[in-house]
């Protein structure tokens, strides 16, 4: 008999066929980024949501825990189309966090048809490495239905394959060098016009039309 983290690597075959949407949210610190995703959470009011939360900044969003066993007993309860909406708070350990991170992942994989949100990237990928349950869901997601809001003040320094699988690329302000260079190509922007941003403007790209956009700060 299989076990229940198993369970959580498999998927279910009535999945093929849903869409993904994987956006990446990237910005320094007051830049925008967790505004922005708050907002689109609460316009979309998914019933079935996992938020990883390192900062412990998402609780008005679900039921918050820090125990990998409640997000997926929670799912496993909910079934394939009941509602779960769930926090998860990761140990302050980063050894552990990435275990624990890889081990959701594989829950929201499992799950299908959920929204899933990383508050920083940073803090559980590099850019030569990252956990392979975050690989299923960015790399084999797309026809499971899941939505990705993937959260970076430091895109230099995460998975460097996530912003190639992403439908979005939405940035603010970056304030080095680096992330502002790693990010540019994908906006259409210059570096320096990154670095310049006032906080709460916005660069998007839509990967799918090649369309970019840019929002100015509200007001």
């Amino acid at each position: 008999m299989a076990t229940r983290a198993q369970k959580a690597t498999r998927a279910p075959a009535h999945g093929v066929g849903a869409k993904a949407h994987i956006e990446a949210v990237l910005g320094s610190s007051g830049s925008g980024k967790s505004h922005y995703v708050k907002g689109q959470i609460d316009r979309q009011r998914p019933a079935r949501l996992i938020v990883f939360d390192p900062e412990d900044e998402w609780g008005d969003f679900g039921t918050r825990t820090g125990r990998v066993q409640d997000v997926l007993g929670g799912f496993e309860a909910a079934g394939q189309t009941g509602q779960c909406r769930t926090v998860f708070v990761p140990s302050p350990d980063p050894a552990t966090a990435v275990k624990q991170f890889d081990f959701i992942c594989r829950v929201a994989f499992y799950a299908e048809r959920c929204t899933f949100v990383v508050d920083e990237l940073k803090s559980v990928t590099t850019p030569s490495r990252s956990p392979f349950g975050w690989g299923m869901l960015t790399g084999r997601g797309r026809k499971r239905g899941i939505t990705i809001y993937g959260l970076s003040q430091r895109p230099a320094s995460i998975d460097k394959d996530f912003l190639g699988n992403c439908n979005f690329v939405r940035t603010g302000r970056l304030n080095y060098r680096a992330d502002a260079r790693a990010v540019a190509d994908y906006v259409g922007a210059t570096p320096d016009e990154l670095m310049q941003l006032p906080d709460y403007a916005w660069i998007m790209r839509n990967a799918s039309t090649g369309q970019v956009t840019r929002g100015k700060p509200p007001g």
